[in-house]
């Protein structure tokens, strides 16, 4: 999977959605994210372990 693909499907707008602060792969609480809420973007949050899957 791109990283755009896992920006598109994992990604939140919102920082209190549910989902925010979790890791898109494994649902650990973390506070490492990617992205940027700038003009619509989305931000994917992710554990130390999968944090390089995004980049």
């Amino acid at each position: 999977m791109t990283r755009a693909e896992i920006v598109a499907r994992f990604g939140v707008v919102d920082l209190k959605s549910p989902r925010a602060h979790k890791c898109f792969r494994c649902g650990v609480s973390t506070g490492l994210a990617f992205g940027s809420l700038l003009r619509g973007g989305k931000i994917v949050f992710a554990c130390k372990t999968h944090f390089e899957e995004l980049m």
